[in-house]
C-alpha cells in the first residue's frame, strides 16, 4: 500500500478520512461503491489522531496498482484533496514496488561529485544574472568564478530567451569561459543552463545544452510539469537541478498543501531532480528551520534503489552564512550565492575565495576534496 498522512484542521476526522479515501480514488458517493470497489480500489483509513497543535492526522493507504507513473502518484495523493479546505499532505511513504517504477536521479550525489572530483564537501554554485545583462558580462561573471574554484554556474531561473539562437549564444559563449578557465585551474567546474521553455522548444533546450558543452540544466518542475521533467531527465545525459518557482503556493498557508520536504525532496527525486534548490530560512523569504531541513532529510533519505540528491539551500544566503548553512546541512550540499558574490566589493574572485575557504574550514582539504 501507499501510504499517505494528511493534517487536517476539523472536528470531524473519521468522517474526513473516508471522504479523502473516496476523493482519492473512485471519487463518486458512497451509495455507488460497491463492496468489490470498496475492498480493492478505494482508499483504507488506518487511523486518525489528535496533534498537539490541535489538527488531526489522518492514515490512509491506497493500493499500489492505482500509481503506474508520476502523474498517477500525484493524483492519488493530492489531486482533489488539493481543492480542500485546511487539509495538508504531511506525509507519504512509498513501497518498493512503486519505487521500482521510478528511475529517478541520473547522476545524483555521487554522479555529481564524479564529475566535479570533489570529495567530502559543500559544493560552492553562483547564479548568472540579472537579466538583460550581455552574453559577455554572463560570460566573464562565469570565468572569473571558475578560475577562483568555484563548483558550479547556474542560470538565473528568469532568463528566458526569445530565440532558441539567444539561448545557444549565452550558453555556448559561457561554457566556453569555464572550459578556458578549467584548462588552466585543472578542475572541472559545471555548467548548468537554464532550461525553462515552451514545451515545444524544449527538446532542442536540452539538445543544444548538450551539443554545447553544459553538464546539466537549471528546471523548473512546477512551471514545466514533473512528469516532462522526468522525461527529460530520462532520455538525456544532463544533470538536472531544480528551481523551486511556483512552489510557494504549497507552502505559505501551514493548514494547506504539501510538506516541502514531499515535494521539493522525493517527489522531485521520482522526478529524476539531482539537486534540488530551495529555500533557506533567514533569507528573504518566510520558511522555517524545520521545513528547510525536512526537503535535506528527504532528498538523503532511503528510497528503494533511488539514488539521493543535493540538497540546495538558497534566497538571498549572505557569504557570512557559509559555517552555518554547512554545519546544518553538511557536506552533501550545494551552497548558492548570487548577489553575494557577484556585488561583493572585492570582486567575483575574491568573494568565490572566500566562500571556499570558510567550506574547507570546515571540511579539510584532503585527496579528491578539490581535484
Amino acid at each position: 500500500m501507499i501510504r499517505a498522512v494528511y493534517h487536517a484542521v476539523t472536528g470531524e476526522p473519521e468522517k474526513l478520512a473516508r471522504a479523502i479515501a473516496v476523493e482519492e480514488t473512485v471519487e463518486v458517493p458512497e451509495a455507488l461503491i460497491d463492496e468489490r470497489t470498496n475492498r480493492e480500489i478505494v482508499g483504507r483509513v488506518e487511523g486518525t489522531e489528535r496533534l498537539p497543535d490541535g489538527r488531526f492526522a489522518l492514515r490512509i493507504a491506497y493500493p499500489t496498482d492505482l500509481v503506474k507513473c508520476l502523474p498517477d502518484l500525484l493524483s492519488v495523493a493530492y489531486g482533489n484533496v488539493s481543492m480542500m479546505e485546511g487539509v495538508r499532505l504531511a506525509g507519504l511513504d512509498l513501497p518498493p514496488e512503486v519505487l521500482a517504477r521510478f528511475r529517478g536521479p541520473g547522476f545524483g550525489v555521487e554522479g555529481i561529485r564524479d564529475l566535479l572530483g570533489v570529495r567530502g564537501r559543500p559544493l560552492v554554485c553562483t547564479v548568472l544574472k540579472p537579466r538583460g545583462a550581455t552574453d559577455e558580462h554572463f560570460a566573464k561573471v562565469a570565468e572569473e568564478f571558475a578560475l577562483a574554484g568555484g563548483d558550479i554556474v547556474k542560470e538565473d531561473n528568469n532568463l528566458l530567451d526569445a530565440t532558441q539562437g539567444d539561448f545557444e549564444r549565452r550558453v555556448g559563449r559561457c561554457v566556453e569561459a569555464v572550459a578556458r578557465a578549467n584548462r588552466k585551474t585543472g578542475r572541472s567546474c559545471l555548467y548548468f543552463a537554464n532550461a525553462c521553455a515552451a514545451v515545444d522548444r524544449l527538446e532542442r533546450t536540452a539538445e543544444a545544452a548538450i551539443r554545447l558543452g553544459a553538464q546539466g540544466i537549471l528546471i523548473p518542475p512546477l512551471l514545466l510539469g514533473l512528469d516532462v521533467v522526468r522525461d527529460i531527465a530520462a532520455r538525456h545525459r544532463l544533470a538536472v537541478m531544480a528551481h523551486p518557482a511556483f512552489s510557494g503556493t504549497f507552502f505559505e498557508d501551514r493548514r494547506h498543501g504539501i510538506e516541502p520536504g514531499i515535494l521539493l525532496g522525493t517527489i522531485y527525486r521520482l522526478a529524476g531532480v539531482d539537486i534540488s534548490i530551495f529555500v533557506n530560512h533567514g533569507g528573504r523569504f518566510n520558511y522555517r528551520r524545520e521545513e528547510c531541513d525536512g526537503v535535506a532529510r528527504a532528498l538523503r533519505a532511503p528510497l528503494g534503489r533511488i539514488r539521493t540528491a543535493f540538497a540546495a539551500p538558497a534566497g538571498g544566503m549572505t557569504i557570512d552564512r557559509v559555517k552555518e548553512m554547512a554545519s546544518e546541512y553538511g557536506p552533501d550540499t550545494v551552497l548558492v550565492f548570487g548577489g553575494a558574490i557577484l556585488g561583493d566589493s572585492a570582486g567575483i574572485g575574491k568573494a568565490t575565495e572566500a566562500c571556499l575557504a570558510r567550506v574547507l574550514s570546515l571540511f579539510p582539504d584532503r585527496p579528491g576534496a578539490r581535484a
